[in-house]
């Protein structure tokens, strides 16, 4: 996905832990973040997906 897609590292961590099923209190425990930190990341991702607003990002990578 990084090759295809230009992701970043954490952009790719994110991936990883959508795909392993972990809760997003898991995941904000992982980056030591906040909520709205997550939000704007898994945002920004989307955006270089160049996925629909109303597709739904975990599913979609737990799919890719």
């Amino acid at each position: 996905m990084k090759e295809k897609r230009g992701i970043t590292r954490h952009e790719q961590e994110i991936c990883c832990l959508v795909k392993w099923n972990f809760s997003r209190k898991e995941q904000l425990a992982v980056f030591n973040n906040t909520s709205e930190a997550l939000t704007k990341s898994k945002n920004r991702l989307k955006k270089k997906l160049r996925l629909d607003e109303k597709v739904d990002l975990d599913q979609f990578i737990r799919l890719y």
